[in-house]
Parts: C-alpha cells; sequence; structure tokens
C-alpha cells in the first residue's frame, strides 16, 4: 500500500508552478554557499583526478544557477 504524500513533492504538482517568483536576494546566501562548496568539491575531485567529474558538476551547477537566475523575478 502506497500512502500519498500530504503535500507535493515536486515543485511542478504545485497549481502556482507556472507563476513562481523567487527573491533573488533572500536566495542570495544560500546560492553564494553552494557556489564556495562547488568549488570545494571540485578542487577535491581534481586532486583525486576526477576531471570528467569536474566537467560534469560544472555543467550541471552552472545549469541549476541559470535556471535560478532566470527565473528570479
Amino acid at each position: 500500500m502506497r500512502l500519498m504524500p500530504t503535500s507535493p513533492h515536486y515543485i511542478r504538482q504545485y497549481s502556482a508552478w507556472p507563476l513562481l517568483t523567487l527573491d533573488a536576494a533572500a536566495l542570495a546566501p544560500a546560492l553564494d554557499q553552494a557556489w564556495l562548496e562547488q568549488g570545494r568539491l571540485l578542487g577535491l575531485l581534481g586532486a583525486i583526478g576526477l576531471e570528467q567529474a569536474n566537467v560534469a558538476l560544472v555543467c550541471v551547477f552552472g545549469l541549476a544557477h541559470q535556471m535560478l537566475k532566470t527565473r528570479a523575478t
């Protein structure tokens, strides 16, 4: 038996999803911290020879950042 969640699990499940607005100023500290942690992770991956993983992570984080940047209104 599968229980139904009490709230949507994915953002696209909210009825107001197409009208989503973000407070860029409120998100800025969390994004700055995420970028810092990404740099640390990429440095560690490079140090152990996982350059391919570095490229993949840069792409993923770059896309996520662009999505937030272009949607923040």
